[in-house]
């Protein structure tokens, strides 16, 4: 089996709004620059984003500004680039539009191959009626996978030759905060996981939106959700994965 190397970030959030004292909105553009010159420095296969690479503008304005510059940071480097879609991506932009610009299917999800390895791209944007998020109508506490999409990702896993990468927004990998099952958790993660599990190819699930980021491993599937990059002021996060014939190594960046 060929390896592949994967250089990872998620939760940007650009956009063109002051601080909330957590997160710092418009410095991720220079952040984002900062990832893709270090990835510059490795030999990728892939640079994945995990969602909400911008975030909507408080001051009423269109945010493809903001999703162009961002674009225009990651094209700088020479590797495939794949996301899959936030929360706050499909609240600033329509899908269509940002599926467009990612080489994605307009339903938010799809999947391709890279040096044998089949890439996954979830989309955890839809309510529990299967309706797409979009807008203002986005909860961020509330999603799922719609019965459509699981029924594409069980075909989809059937059908592929090689050992496959998962990537997707809202979490897969259940938890409790607080007593409560963790609300950046997919509400139909035990139905998504007996897919990945059923399929028995699932090496890797590659995640955002948890900011503070979180690992687990479920039924010898690991679960990675990285740090969100928009959380400080001078903070900055992302991951250079390996997998191979001997296994996952994961390399923090920053």
């Amino acid at each position: 089996m060929q390896g592949i190397t994967i250089g990872a970030f998620a939760d940007t959030h650009y956009a063109c709004r002051p601080s909330d004292g957590t997160r710092f909105y418009t410095r991720s553009l220079d952040k984002l620059r900062k990832i893709i010159a270090r990835f510059g420095e490795i030999k990728l296969d892939l640079v994945a984003c995990l969602g909400d690479l911008i975030d909507c503008r408080t001051d009423g304005g269109s945010a493809q500004p903001q999703f162009d510059d961002m674009m225009a940071a990651v094209r700088a480097i020479d590797a495939p680039f794949a996301m899959a879609l936030g929360n706050h991506d499909v609240a600033a932009l329509p899908r269509r539009d940002i599926a467009a610009a990612t080489d994605l299917d307009p339903r938010g999800y799809g999947s391709f191959d890279v040096k044998g390895w089949h890439i996954v791209r979830l989309d955890t944007n839809y309510g529990p009626d299967g309706t797409p998020y979009a807008g203002s109508a986005v909860a961020w506490d509330d999603c799922w996978v719609d019965p459509a999409q699981l029924t594409w990702l069980e075909q989809d896993l059937a059908a592929a030759a090689g050992p496959c990468v998962v990537l997707a927004h809202a979490n897969l990998d259940p938890r409790e905060r607080d007593g409560r099952p963790d609300p950046h958790v997919l509400k139909n993660h035990g139905e998504v996981r007996a897919v990945l599990e059923g399929c028995g190819r699932v090496r890797l699930v590659l995640q955002g939106h948890c900011h503070e980021g979180y690992k687990s491993c479920i039924r010898g599937i690991p679960y990675v959700t990285l740090r969100a990059v928009s959380d400080g002021f001078a903070g900055n996060y992302a991951l250079a994965i390996r997998l191979d014939e001997a296994g996952i190594t994961l390399t923090e960046l920053f």
